[in-house]
């Protein structure tokens, strides 16, 4: 196996690979199984943001409620200390 320059000069340029296709992973079984679990851990991905982001909304309205009662509490005092 030659030993690949780390450094690209005028002497040492870079070596040439052979161009690989788009479709590699048609070749084999092995390789398309390895991009459909690629693939599918995408959407695992998703899953997992969806119940961060759900999570998110079911507190800022249970934190909104919970303000709306308590300036609503404040007024009736005031109102009931104004009569």
């Amino acid at each position: 196996m030659a030993h690949i320059a780390e450094h690209y000069t005028a002497y040492h340029p870079r070596w040439l690979r052979p161009h690989v296709s788009t479709y590699w992973w048609l070749r084999k079984r092995s390789y398309f199984a390895f991009i459909l679990r690629e693939i599918s851990s995408v959407f695992g991905h998703l899953y997992s943001a969806g119940g961060n982001l759900a999570e998110c909304f079911v507190s800022a309205r249970i934190a909104a409620r919970h303000i709306a009662s308590e300036c609503l509490d404040v007024r009736e005092r005031d109102w009931a200390a104004a009569e």
